[in-house]
């Protein structure tokens, strides 16, 4: 794939956070070199930036905004970029590389599976109970997760799959043009390794192939890779990672 369609990949991304800013005090912005979503919950994920051109400028205002914000944060910086790391500054470390990927949906066999269903407002408890589990997150932070069933505006959707009564996995998805990016995959540890985390993307990936989506977007954890890797997933390229973690928190 050549830079511009790598370049349309991360924007498509970046775009899909959308759904996750829930309140005016909260900073969002998709442009030609950069992205982030600052919530100012005290969780490292909750607050992510990707610098992916040489754009000293941007890299300067998303560093800004951390420091305002004085949360955990984390900052990624792609191929181009990663001659910025000297510019990140004091109270940054250097904690490895992301894998960003993608599926082509259209070379892959995806089944639906009559456990997994929408998720609703009725079912926010429940997904935040799964997030808060399955990432240690407290019930606020878990609660941000899960903050697009109460967005009547939001265009993700969040999934839930069932198993005798419990419910064991949630993933949220949100479809930006021609892909489908897949975020907050998460299997309660207690029915981990049972195929649950498969099912629940399977069906989802399904669900937008169906619906004309033709390419899954998303970054994997250490966690998670294994199960991408196994379903076909590619990697695009690796983005190196810069967390900070204010003293206070």
């Amino acid at each position: 794939m050549d830079a511009v369609g790598i370049a349309s990949l991360r924007n498509q991304l970046g775009q899909a956070l959308e759904d996750w800013v829930s309140s005016p005090g909260m900073a969002f912005e998709v442009s030609s070199s950069s992205w982030y979503l600052l919530t100012g919950f005290p969780f490292v994920d909750a607050n992510v930036a990707l610098v992916h051109q040489d754009d000293v400028m941007a890299l300067k205002r998303i560093i800004g905004l951390v420091e305002r914000f004085g949360v955990p944060a984390c900052v990624l910086l792609a191929n181009h970029a990663r001659g910025l790391s000297d510019r990140i500054g004091e109270g940054w470390r250097f904690a490895g590389t992301t894998p960003f990927m993608s599926l082509n949906l259209e070379t892959v066999e995806l089944k639906e599976d009559s456990r997994v269903r929408l998720a609703s407002q009725d079912d926010f408890e429940t997904v935040v109970a799964l997030m808060s589990e399955t990432f240690g997150m407290n019930h606020d932070i878990a609660s941000q997760g899960a903050s697009p069933l109460k967005n009547p505006n939001a265009e993700s959707d969040i999934w839930i799959l069932e198993d005798d009564g419990h419910a064991i996995s949630t993933a949220v998805t949100r479809r930006v043009n021609n892909a489908i990016t897949l975020w907050n995959m998460a299997t309660s540890p207690r029915f981990a390794r049972k195929g649950y985390g498969r099912a629940i993307m399977n069906h989802a990936l399904h669900q937008a192939k169906q619906k004309g989506a033709t390419v899954g977007l998303l970054m994997a954890t250490d966690a998670g890779k294994p199960l991408y890797d196994a379903t076909g997933w590619m990697g695009v390229e690796d983005w190196d990672v810069y967390l900070k973690v204010p003293a206070n928190n």
